[in-house]
């Protein structure tokens, strides 16, 4: 990521790990990452000197790109990281980000423009159906949950094809591409933080 740019936190860590999916984040959660990294502490812990306000989790087109699940099933796996780290987390605000563009046109185990749309209109399903679940158990978890839907435009052409200026090998963001994020994701952290705020 882009260390330089000034709209940035100035309180941040990156986790992500080259080819990670679903699968590998949810257990990383679930066995203390988060704890290890931020000094956050599970809701049955003394509170932490340095509490866990806000996570951006953008995860899944490796799903698609090694194809171990659909996109319908992606987003689903998504949306159930999110639960995790909702509920090991008390008041934390998970911003689920919507996959930015990526298209298979290098190698065969890339994620394809067509995929990487169903699972952005599947995301918003699945965070319904969490809430709707949620409702009837009486376990609000997903109220601390957000859609980041408006920054794929960004990043996109008009047909919905990753811009190359920002995505040039159509996959991962240059430079410039992590100043555009930045700026645009900027405004949702502020909005977390005054959630977990207006919490305590």
């Amino acid at each position: 990521a882009s260390t330089a740019s000034s709209t940035a936190p100035t309180s941040c860590v990156s986790m992500g790990i080259m080819g990670d999916r679903t699968r590998h984040l949810q257990w990383r959660v679930s066995h203390g990452e988060l704890d290890l990294a931020w000094g956050g502490v599970p809701n049955d812990l003394k509170e932490a000197s340095t509490p866990l306000k806000v996570v951006v989790m953008l995860i899944g087109v490796n799903n698609l790109g090694y194809k171990e699940y659909s996109p319908e099933e992606t987003a689903r796996h998504v949306v159930n990281c999110g639960a995790v780290i909702a509920s090991r987390y008390a008041g934390v605000q998970v911003l689920i980000h919507q996959l930015l563009p990526a298209d298979n046109t290098v190698t065969p185990a890339r994620a394809d423009r067509a995929s990487v749309a169903k699972v952005n209109k599947a995301l918003s399903e699945q965070l319904r159906e969490l809430q709707r679940s949620e409702g009837r158990k009486g376990e609000p978890v997903s109220a601390n949950i957000h859609l980041v839907d408006d920054i794929f435009p960004l990043m996109a052409n008009k047909d919905g094809s990753c811009n190359t200026k920002l995505l040039p090998d159509e996959l991962h963001l240059n430079e410039a591409g992590y100043e555009v994020w930045a700026t645009a994701l900027a405004p949702h952290i502020a909005a977390a933080k005054g959630r977990w705020q207006a919490q305590r």
